[in-house]
């Protein structure tokens, strides 16, 4: 679904769908999403049990939507990766608590390759 302006309404349509999907990897880069459109990923995420790969690279998310993605992912269980950066400036390389849940995200991918 890369680059189409769906915007923050698009992706809170399909994040509310999300609780009953079993789609496994969702790319929605270039979309024009902003932290009102993460808030309404992060909680899609967050009852979703299939999805193992979500890519959001260069929409204007801030940190602080980053952050509520990541922290959704870790929270689920289920996801392995979650691809960000910001559209402008890419600060979060530079946030402690992005770094930390990319790592917990990280360990998890790296546990379940490992796994029978």
């Amino acid at each position: 679904m890369g680059e189409n302006n769906i915007g923050d309404d698009g992706i809170t349509i399909i994040a509310r769908a999300l609780g009953k999907s079993r789609i496994r990897v969702l790319f929605v880069v270039f979309c024009d999403i902003t932290d009102t459109g993460a808030k309404a990923l992060a909680a899609g995420l967050s009852v979703n049990r299939s999805i193992t790969l979500l890519n959001v690279w260069y929409n204007p998310i801030t940190v602080e939507g980053a952050r509520l993605i990541l922290q959704s992912a870790v929270n689920n269980g289920i996801c392995e990766e979650v691809s960000v950066n910001d559209q402008y400036t890419n600060n979060y390389e530079s946030d402690n608590e992005v770094q930390k849940m990319m790592t917990i995200l990280q360990t998890r991918r790296e546990a379940n390759k490992r796994s029978p």
